[in-house]
């Protein structure tokens, strides 16, 4: 099966201001939040086209000069065969998916903060097959 991913598509996206750090008579490191993340993702497949499915990044980000991101971030895989019920449950969607994903969802909030006037922060890397592996352990638990 040949896969690629094709496109990536914002959802949804607000910044906000949680913090005036002009208000503030201390230092702001003493406050900064450095980087603190809610991070999530799933797959999502359908119906009417069977050769293709999105991973859906959920992603809530703190950033340290004190504004808070709120993200959905989709990218789009295509594959050349029918998509089937053992694919859909495969190490290849919860962690080669996401990982080849990742990368771009990273760059794209990096210029997202550069361009409205704050520091470039990445996201920090994440182990995707530990989070597999960690879902298949909690699975066989239930």
């Amino acid at each position: 099966m040949n896969i690629q991913i094709k496109e990536s598509i914002l959802d949804f996206f607000k910044l906000q201001r949680t913090h005036d750090w002009s208000d503030d008579t201390t230092d702001v490191e003493e406050h900064s939040n450095n980087g603190e993340l809610s991070f999530g993702f799933s797959p999502e497949f359908y119906e009417e086209d069977n050769v293709s499915y999105d991973i859906v990044f959920n992603i809530t980000f703190k950033h340290r000069e004190g504004v808070e991101i709120t993200m959905a971030y989709r990218a789009h895989f295509t594959t050349d065969s029918e998509i089937t019920d053992e694919f859909r449950e495969s190490q290849f969607v919860f962690v080669n998916s996401p990982a080849i994903a990742y990368p771009f969802l990273r760059a794209y909030l990096a210029n997202m903060l550069l361009m409205s006037g704050y520091e470039p922060m990445m996201l920090p890397t994440i182990n995707f097959q530990k989070l597999y592996n960690d879902r298949k352990a909690k699975e066989k638990q239930e």
